[in-house]
């Protein structure tokens, strides 16, 4: 246990964990939800509308693409931007169709959902691309080796949140009122139901994906200075002394691990 509380020492994963959980969390609002804000929400959809909108999934290979190639040349902080804002723009579409009252609004809601299937592939892609990275910032902290352990904390938490995430959504269309087994259709949905709905579908994802782009624009781990400290690591590593670091390198060191330089790199590996 003393390993896992350990991975909280580190900033860079610190930052890394709170944007990969609110930003996961977010999508899991929407997958869970969607289904009934289209039956429910929109008047005229088919019962098949959400599963043909699921569909569109397939888009987010093409962004996963896009996103390998943007990895290296912008960074994960572009990529983090890129996709919350979006989802966000797709969530406001789903809104103004709300609005609208439009009867059947089928070709709307495919357009919408393009957009956020684009979204949702590169906040999947990036998180798990950064990652590599993370251990190495423990390293040079620790003079240990923890991947494995980095690993399973984020693999437990997002199991933790995913469950999570389903249970509050279940919660509060019980909290407004929804009745599953009786309300099945826009027709026999109360108005007032149907705008509770609207409003969690819509706007917790949002502010969860806001929260997560806040902590995402003041995330520093990226691969210029992942290169500095991989540059850094190699020279201790071959004996070099910590009294000959380089200013930029200290303070790059400082930033992604959160402690002072001295503290790094210490005579005893915590492994």
């Amino acid at each position: 246990m003393t390993d896992y509380f350990g991975t909280f020492k580190n900033k860079s994963f610190r930052k890394h964990l709170l944007v990969y959980l609110l930003s996961f969390t977010g999508k899991d609002f929407y997958s869970t939800l969607l289904p009934t804000f289209i039956v429910i929400g929109l008047s005229g959809t088919s019962a098949n509308a959400p599963w043909v909108l699921q569909a569109l999934s397939a888009f987010g290979i093409l962004s996963t693409i896009a996103a390998v190639k943007l990895m290296v040349t912008r960074g994960p902080k572009y990529l983090f931007t890129l996709s919350y804002l979006a989802i966000i723009v797709a969530m406001l579409g789903y809104f103004v169709i709300y609005l609208t009252g439009i009867n059947n609004p089928m070709w709307m809601l495919v357009i919408v959902s393009i957009i956020y299937q684009l979204g949702r592939g590169i906040l999947e892609f990036t998180p798990w691309n950064v990652f590599p990275f993370i251990p190495d910032v423990d390293r040079i902290f620790t003079h240990g080796d923890k991947a494995g352990v980095y690993a399973s904390v984020m693999t437990f938490f997002r199991k933790s949140t995913g469950a999570l995430a389903t249970y509050i959504a279940g919660w509060a269309l019980e909290e407004i009122g929804f009745n599953s087994t009786t309300m099945t259709t826009h027709a026999n949905t109360p108005l007032g139901i149907q705008h509770g709905i609207m409003l969690i579908f819509i706007f917790v994802p949002i502010g969860l994906l806001a929260a997560a782009l806040i902590a995402a624009r003041t995330f520093k781990l990226n691969r210029a200075n992942h290169d500095i400290l991989k540059a850094e690591l190699q020279r201790l590593e071959e004996g070099g002394s910590k009294a000959d670091v380089t200013l930029e390198t200290r303070q790059v060191v400082e930033l992604l691990t959160g402690h002072s330089y001295e503290k790094c790199w210490p005579d005893q590996a915590d492994i």
